[in-house]
């Protein structure tokens, strides 16, 4: 016998590596011993332990101890492997098998061909951080490599609890997409019984893909969904969706839940593509049909999160990109949800088919050193725009016409006196319409000149400078210790059993890094000048009455869109983003901004290339404050108070865990008020945020109070509460009631939320499974 007493390494043929603290040899038996700290390499595959017995003659090899088995694919855990060296077969107990989406525990797992293995009294998870959380357990499981799971007489368990028996399951285990039965999905209405949906996937290729879902609706009937993508290169892709029911329930014009003696037809299609050829050229189109409105409404878990707006239909685009230019055509055909008739189309609405968009960059005159008239650009913007309607129905208004739209503009930097500099922006605004269905008057014309001059001074104080400090541990403390420990391996605490372990001083920071912020307050100070000269129009008297309105006051109802209204008066539409706008007759602003920047050291990343000197620093704004005020000197009137137009107020503040926002917009002439503020803090298991909504142009006035709010009374539990406030009517608009749960391992959790509408109550249960990816993924249809 041959004995060695320190590391060994032992080399058999050229395939097999034999390491260990000791090695024996047993030349009459023709076994071989590797004690201590083994390893065993075998082509592309590793096995590890405390002891290996390897039988020379049939090749076979015992590897006892804490073994782990390392190859292609997957690693192997347990209490002993047998490995054969010839046949490649391998046998591990009580194993444990970790791949990089999944783990399988067994009793036992053989491996009876390269790709296959088998296991006894095994469990399948993808947690890997906490597989006791939830897993399917059987008898006998196959394990094709790369491919699938297959499990006979299946119980899927919930924290250890068997929860569902399936006779047969089968699971993919590969990354790659493959054919096959997704998750199938469960859902409860009260009122119209149980919904059952099974998807079916087909991965056609690498380039197409569909997916099948027949569908139970209740009491509603079958139905099924249908999803078909496909990539036709770089950037370049499409996909149909279309949900179709056969109902039972529906019956035109009525809301019931009762059965109608009928099978009728429904659905809901759409269609999507972006074509992007290099980088210059993009093409988008999005359609959406429905057979009738209503669909939206009893299908609205799975069609409310495609419709946004109150319309559908179709829209799309092309652009070009020159190096000086850029040209598009956009078209939008759409039908108004808002209609008596669920299968009615909106004849009247307007539709733009199509508009054609051309902007230039700017393009520099000069640019010097002087400090007045240093430097200037011009630059062009316009479209063409084709209003019309999809039938004539033109009533008391014009609603088809070509617009062509032009304002080339010119930007100077007047001068730069000290401090202080001085701009001016001028545009030239070019309107023509075109009236085809108009007997007489076929054009009408506009245009004018718009003057933005401002005198601007800024001034920046900085606070602080912006590093990483490195420091000891007990600076952070802020105290010091006076008096040196009696002993250097025990520390005596009072009522403590007992003391301490020694502590290693190697497994602790001697310094650790703080970031130091530096901060910037900006102070600007701006009087800015807007003035129309030579403004005046032409032609269609019908159309100049049309967005004029009534006694010169701008009407909403009489424009295609805000490029028609009089400029000067489009403060007086009746659109939020116009009233907070100023008069451009003849004003003068003034306003005063301030903001306060926070400047944050990066962590610095020397394992990655070039990126520290340019990104060591993050900036972000933690407090502002602005204010507003414009005089019109254009208005009929002698008093000072009512030249002066809204007042504007804007601030916020954010930071530990804390923001607030307040937005006033304050109308002195007719003491009209446009106002939102917001308040959200986070504690350490809280959040709270609530905010409030006032308009007093509406009638009634609108105020509306919404509060949100979630806390955490364990870690297991969270509690959400949101509600809307109708503070005029004095009543709960919307309502939110939720209840999570989530284990300590957050390999899942479950949601259970009540809502409560002006329309409807709802109740919803969801699923969320953590699929080691550290979020949260829901299970479809629970």
């Amino acid at each position: 016998m041959a004995q060695s007493q320190q590391a060994f390494e032992f080399k058999i043929g050229d395939n097999i590596n034999v390491y260990s603290d000791k090695g024996y040899r047993k030349t009459k038996e023709n076994i071989f011993e590797a004690i201590g700290n083994v390893v065993i390499t075998h082509a592309n595959e590793t096995i590890y332990g405390e002891k290996a017995t390897m039988f020379m003659e049939t090749g076979d090899t015992k590897m006892e101890g804490n073994v782990r088995y390392v190859g292609p694919g997957f690693t192997l855990y347990g209490s002993q492997i047998d490995y054969n060296f010839i046949t490649q077969d391998l046998t591990v107990l009580n194993a444990r098998i970790i791949s990089d989406n999944y783990i399988v525990l067994g009793k036992k797992i053989s491996r009876i061909s390269q790709d296959v293995l088998i296991g006894e009294d095994a469990e399948y998870t993808t947690c890997r951080d906490c597989p006791e959380s939830w897993s399917v357990f059987g008898k006998k499981v196959n394990i094709t490599v790369g491919q699938y799971i297959r499990i006979r007489h299946a119980l899927i368990k919930i924290k250890g609890v068997v929860a569902l028996y399936v006779p047969y399951f089968v699971l993919p285990i590969k990354k790659k997409r493959e054919t096959g039965l997704l998750f199938p999905r469960f859902g409860l209405n009260l009122n119209q019984g149980t919904r059952f949906q099974q998807p079916f996937f087909w991965a056609i290729n690498d380039q197409q893909d569909m997916t099948l879902t027949p569908s139970i609706w209740g009491k509603r009937g079958t139905g099924t969904e249908i999803e078909y993508r496909q990539t036709l290169g770089e950037r370049k892709w499409f996909e149909f969706d279309s949900l179709m029911a056969w109902d039972r329930i529906y019956q035109d014009g009525q809301y019931s839940d009762e059965l109608s003696g009928e099978h009728y037809y429904r659905h809901f299609s759409e269609w999507e593509h972006l074509f992007t050829f290099g980088y210059d050229v993009n093409h988008y189109m999005y359609v959406n049909d429905v057979r009738d409105l209503d669909t939206i409404r009893d299908y609205e878990q799975f069609i409310g999160y495609k419709v946004s707006g109150g319309e559908l239909g179709g829209e799309t685009f092309l652009e070009k990109r020159f190096p000086s230019t850029l040209f598009s055509v956009e078209s939008y055909y759409k039908k108004n949800m808002l209609v008596d008739n669920a299968k009615e189309f909106d004849y009247p609405t307007v539709q733009i088919m199509p508009e054609i968009k051309a902007s230039m960059v700017p393009v520099q005159l000069f640019n010097s050193k002087r400090s007045v008239l240093s430097m200037a650009n011009i630059g062009i913007e316009g479209d063409l725009n084709f209003f019309k309607q999809d039938h004539l129905v033109e009533g008391n208004y014009i609603r088809n016409a070509y617009r062509f739209n032009a304002a080339p503009y010119m930007q100077w930097n007047i001068a730069q006196i000290g401090p202080v500099s001085v701009t001016n922006k001028t545009f030239f605004e070019h309107q023509q319409y075109y009236f085809p269905f108009e007997v007489e008057q076929k054009s009408f014309g506009k245009n004018g000149i718009l003057y933005e001059s401002e005198a601007n001074i800024e001034f920046q104080k900085y606070f602080g400078v912006a590093y990483q400090e490195i420091v000891n541990p007990d600076q952070i403390i802020g105290e010091v210790q006076t008096e040196t420990p009696k002993s250097t391996n025990t520390k005596e605490i009072p009522d403590l059993i007992g003391s301490m372990m020694p502590f290693k001083k190697e497994f602790s920071k001697d310094k650790v890094e703080i970031p130091r912020h530096a901060y910037r307050h900006i102070q600007g100070f701006k009087l800015k000048h807007y003035y129309i000269s030579n403004q005046r129009n032409w032609g269609n008297t019908r159309f100049s009455n049309q967005i004029k309105g009534p006694n010169g006051i701008p009407n909403n109802n009489g424009l295609f869109d805000g490029v028609d209204a009089i400029r000067g008066r489009e403060n007086e539409l009746n659109f939020k983003e116009s009233r907070t706008a100023l008069p451009t007759s003849n004003t003068l602003e003034f306003q005063w901004n301030n903001s306060v920047v926070r400047k944050s050291p990066q962590i610095y990343r020397p394992l990655v290339d070039d990126r520290y000197l340019r990104n060591n620093f993050s900036y972000s704004e933690v407090a502002y404050f602005n204010i507003g005020q414009g005089v019109d000197f254009n208005a009929m009137t002698e008093e000072f108070t009512e030249r002066l137009t809204r007042l504007a107020i804007n601030a916020g503040m954010s930071g530990q865990g804390f923001g607030t926002s307040i937005s006033e917009y304050y109308y002195p002439r007719n003491n009209q008020h446009l106002m939102s503020i917001s308040v959200s803090k986070s504690f350490q298991s809280t959040s709270l945020s609530t905010s409030l909504i006032y308009d007093s142009f509406t009638t009634p006035i609108n105020k509306y109070i919404t509060f949100s709010g979630s806390t955490a009374p364990s870690d297991l539990f969270t509690l959400g509460l949101g509600f809307d406030y109708n503070i005029v009517q004095k009543e709960r608009t919307q309502e939110n009631y939720k209840i999570g749960y989530t284990p300590l391992n957050r390999c899942w959790k479950l949601d259970f939320a009540y809502t409560v509408t002006q329309v409807q109550k709802s109740y919803s249960l969801n699923f969320y499974v953590n699929f080691n990816e550290n979020n949260f993924m829901t299970m479809p249809g629970i």
